[in-house]
């Protein structure tokens, strides 16, 4: 309990609050709804549901509080990227199949391992994965590809979803930031995913940026340091 109060310190701190408070009263009337049969295994479905976004706003509060102390660690070894990406798309197929998306792979015949912290590397692809995912509709089309180029590794996520509003796509990689359209379609999001993406992605010496278009999708880039990720000494891990 301790750890989550510095995280919802500071600035934000009430709007962390608020959220907090408002998944654990959704929770709570679930929880009281007395109903029976096939109602109340729907309630319970929705409380392990809740529990479960609750467990992920938590963590990523607790993550955001360690790369604004500057307590975090990366920790680059050999690393087999496509192997990661694989591994990631084969963990998002439910939702894939869920919402008849079709998802493309893109990678290069022969990618020698990099020195990367795997965790830190699929933490920051799995959210653009899950994002573009989460924000096209029902047949559309997402695209991972891997490209080598001079000096970096270039990961690409492309979509064919809403896109971001060129008026605020300078707030995009912001804290509690999503976009208008996006909260139209009651898409559930902290806001956090992006700012954490960037952050581990700076900090290692990368670099990420976008190119989006309202209503034709959005495409996200990582360049990742060919001779790998700086390394960084510190005291916690990113979950």
């Amino acid at each position: 309990m301790q750890k989550i109060v510095v995280a919802i310190t500071g600035a934000s701190g009430s709007i962390y609050a608020n959220i907090l408070l408002t998944k654990l009263l959704q929770i709570k009337a679930f929880a009281q709804q007395k109903n029976g049969g096939e109602e109340q295994k729907e309630n319970m479905d929705e409380i392990q549901s809740g529990i479960g976004r609750m467990v992920g706003l938590v963590n990523a509060l607790l993550n955001v509080s360690r790369i604004d102390l500057g307590t975090f660690m990366i920790g680059p070894e050999p690393t087999d990227l496509i192997a990661l990406c694989k591994k990631i798309v084969q963990d998002s197929e439910p939702r894939i199949f869920e919402r008849k998306q079709k998802f493309n792979e893109d990678y290069p015949e022969e990618l020698k391992p990099l020195s990367i912290d795997p965790r830190l590397t699929r933490m920051v692809i799995e959210n653009l994965v899950s994002n573009a995912i989460k924000y096209t509709p029902e047949n559309g089309t997402i695209t991972l590809s891997v490209k080598k180029k001079s000096g970096v590794v270039n990961i690409e996520v492309k979509d064919t979803g809403y896109g971001i509003p060129k008026a605020q796509q300078k707030k995009i990689f912001t804290k509690l930031f999503r976009a208008d359209n996006v909260l139209a379609h009651d898409t559930e999001g902290t806001g956090l995913g992006l700012y954490i993406a960037r952050s581990v992605v700076e900090q290692s010496g990368g670099k990420i940026w976008f190119e989006s278009e309202e209503n034709k999708g959005t495409s996200f880039f990582v360049d990742l340091p060919e001779e790998g990720m700086r390394a960084r000494a510190g005291s916690r891990r990113l979950d």
